[in-house]
């Protein structure tokens, strides 16, 4: 028996700082902004997920971000390479350095959950 905790939502978080019509906005207009954004957010999502696996002994962790509608992504994948994934590579990485799986979920309406 453990505790499975962990961060989410990088994206969400992101775009909810601008909102989400803003946000697509930024993405042409001003990525510089929205690289930046996605920066401090990442950032702090990582401290905290340290921050947790030091002090709870976490057996897993849960990253849970909503990237999808049923029948497309939210963004283009281009976007999530770019700014998301490099993000969600350092949290699965902090996971894994400390010997606990990385549980990605985002609630595109199916409830698909992957093991990364």
């Amino acid at each position: 028996m453990g505790l499975v905790s962990g961060v989410g939502g990088v994206f969400t978080r992101t775009w909810m700082l601008l909102g989400l019509e803003q946000f697509c906005f930024a993405l042409a207009e001003d990525p510089d902004l929205v690289a930046e954004i996605f920066r401090r957010v990442g950032s702090i999502q990582c401290a905290v997920l340290r921050r947790i696996i030091k002090e709870h002994k976490t057996v897993a962790v849960w990253y849970g971000d909503d990237l999808a509608y049923a029948d497309s992504t939210i963004v283009s994948p281009r976007v999530y390479r770019q700014y998301l994934f490099p993000w969600m590579e350092e949290l699965a990485a902090i996971a894994h350095e400390a010997n606990q799986p990385f549980i990605f979920h985002s609630d595109e309406r199916s409830g698909t959950s992957l093991p990364i």
